[in-house]
């Protein structure tokens, strides 16, 4: 008989420690940040990107027009009228 592999939090998730034997021992990310599939720890969103909902994989890019300067944020905000971003 093998062994069976070792689990893994999916995408949106994350686990403060290893050898997991349920799913349910997976966290949600939260807003602000990404958890891409077996992450360990949540992840900031860099600056120029955001999440706004709980359990995102990937962060989302700023829309042209708008930015975010600080990492971790959960939207973007508008460019200053006369301001290229």
């Amino acid at each position: 008989e093998g062994a069976s592999a070792a689990l893994v939090c999916p995408g949106g998730t994350y686990a403060v420690g290893t050898n997991l034997t349920s799913e349910s021992e997976c966290l949600p990310c939260d807003e602000g940040y990404s958890c891409s599939p077996g992450s360990t720890q949540q992840t900031k969103c860099s600056a120029g990107t955001y999440t706004d909902a709980k359990r995102q994989s990937e962060c989302t890019p700023c829309e042209a027009g708008t930015f975010q300067g600080v990492a971790g944020q959960t939207s973007c905000d508008p460019c200053e009228e006369g301001k290229y971003c």
